[in-house]
């Protein structure tokens, strides 16, 4: 009897659904994904603020070295580029509960814009070099502010990775269906073939060997804007640079996952 009961819950054990091992696979790596990002980004960001107050106490000093000043730069850019991989990690994986959850506030666009811009070339010497934003004041919609702020951080540095060093514009205006953000560079171009690919997660038109980063940028900028009903694409041809456009409703649909309304 013991025997046929014991066979009896093997069989019924075995009958129940699993999870595939792959699915498994999958959960536990973005756990660990998860949980890294979030454990290294908490030093980063003390190692940051402590390059600002160096940066602040080295500017009351006269007479610094320039080797000092140089050091410092180059420590506050890794810190940075950090700081972008580690949130990159951090948003991917939470994407895998869906699409972002949206919290709507009342967002100045070309504010928003111009404060990426400032960002980057405090951290970026080419950055300040290269940029230029043309837009028209005013133009607001209600948006999550932060996840806007990333999609513009991941265009530029898009721009400022594949555009060669030359120049590169950033347009802000309204349309009839809201606003629309543009980031032109004059780099090296995507091939058609790829123009629709780069926006999947892990996807790169470029060897891993030569440019760094996770092919995460364009992926998480693809589904922050679809979060907020907007679209997003890409012209453009080898060796004459790309263009990235942008258009989002000046809030999104009823449909789209929000909260703070």
């Amino acid at each position: 009897m013991g025997t046929l009961h014991s066979t009896t819950a093997e069989l019924t054990e075995a009958s129940r659904p699993r999870a595939p091992v792959g699915d498994d696979h999958a959960r536990l790596r973005n756990e660990f994904l998860a949980l890294a990002s979030h454990e290294l980004m908490t030093p980063v960001t003390s190692l940051l603020l402590g390059a600002e107050l160096m940066r602040r106490e080295l500017a009351r000093q006269p007479g610094v070295p320039e080797r000092v000043a140089a050091v410092l730069e180059v420590f506050d850019r890794q810190l940075g580029r950090l700081t972008l991989l580690f949130d990159e990690l951090l948003q991917v994986t939470n994407l895998e509960d869906g699409p972002p959850e949206l919290t709507l506030d009342d967002v100045d666009l070309p504010q928003l814009v111009h404060r990426v811009v400032r960002r980057l070339s405090a951290q970026l010497p080419e950055a300040a070099r290269a940029l230029t934003v043309e837009a028209e004041p005013g133009l607001a919609g209600r948006w999550d502010r932060a996840q806007i702020e990333r999609v513009v951080l991941h265009l530029v540095k898009n721009a400022l990775t594949f555009g060669e060093g030359k120049p590169i514009t950033i347009l802000v205006h309204p349309t009839p269906q809201g606003a629309r953000i543009v980031v032109r560079d004059r780099g090296r171009g995507i091939a058609g073939e790829d123009q629709e690919r780069i926006f999947r997660r892990f996807q790169r038109a470029v060897p891993v060997e030569h440019f760094g980063g996770l092919g995460l940028g364009l992926y998480l900028a693809h589904t922050i804007v679809r979060a907020h009903g907007g679209s997003i694409g890409v012209e453009s041809e080898p060796g004459q640079g790309a263009v990235f456009t942008v258009d989002l409703p000046l809030a999104p649909g009823p449909g789209d996952r929000r909260s703070g309304d």
